[in-house]
């Protein structure tokens, strides 16, 4: 039967195919430079159909993106990483201020740099410690921690000295317990009346959720002290400073 079908088959394919070739389809959009709403679901069709890139549009929504910029919302992960944004609507941040493009001034210049890695996000992606300007000064809980999170440490275990934050505000340094560690941390958003958000600036560079009655006020005394932890994946990375060799001076993954 199937060498009875497959003769038929090819014995009448020619007459199945149509003699006329059709031409191809064709449409218009219409969009103003102001309809962001159509021109981001083109962009989206065109990405998800694998065409050509639109670049000319995908340069209007991010030029009106940056017209509407709020200063006070964190970086965009996606600006920061593919230098675009794809999102429908984006509720971060597209343009970068220069404290974030230039390096912080601690950071090592030239020679060689020597850092502990304390983090291991994945096998491209790491939080260290430079060792020169933080070397390791005890081992609390079983990390090792450096001179200024031991006095950080030391200073808040003293309940006189732990005052809750009265008013954060996106940007501001604080405290917080984590791990029964007090750590300084850096206030990204205020999320309500209760909730804070908040990315670990000494001993890792995630980002958390605390209640508000969990935030505390941080002396001045530990704000004049850089932030230890280095992000090598994000746009705080050792690679804006210097391509360097990587030197671990504890052969140990913390």
């Amino acid at each position: 039967m199937w060498a009875r079908f497959k003769n038929r088959f090819s014995l009448f394919y020619a007459n199945l195919k149509s003699p006329t070739t059709r031409p191809v389809g064709q449409s218009v959009v219409f969009a103003k430079p102001t309809d962001l709403e159509n021109i981001w679901k083109l962009c989206d069709f065109y990405m998800k159909h694998k065409l050509p890139r639109p670049g000319h549009l995908l340069g209007i929504l991010s030029q009106r993106r940056l017209e509407e910029q709020p200063t006070s919302r964190s970086l965009c992960h996606q600006m920061a990483a593919f230098g675009d944004c794809l999102r429908h609507k984006c509720m971060y941040r597209h343009v970068m201020w220069r404290d974030e493009v230039l390096p912080p001034d601690h950071y090592p210049k030239n020679g060689l740099i020597r850092f502990l890695v304390l983090v291991c996000y994945s096998p491209a992606a790491l939080a260290v410690r430079l060792s020169d300007q933080f070397p390791t000064a005890i081992r609390f809980l079983n990390f090792p921690m450096s001179d200024l999170g031991e006095r950080v440490q030391r200073h808040y275990e003293l309940e006189a000295n732990r005052h809750m934050h009265p008013n954060p505000v996106p940007g501001e340094m604080a405290v917080v317990k984590n791990i029964n560690r007090y750590e300084r941390v850096h206030i990204v958003s205020v999320e309500s009346n209760a909730m804070v958000l908040v990315q670990l600036l000494d001993t890792s560079t995630e980002c958390f959720s605390y209640k508000t009655s969990q935030l505390y006020s941080c002396d001045k005394i530990f704000k004049v002290w850089p932030y230890m932890m280095i992000d090598d994946s994000s746009m705080d990375s050792l690679q804006t400073v210097v391509h360097c060799h990587r030197i671990h001076p504890e052969k140990r993954w913390i």
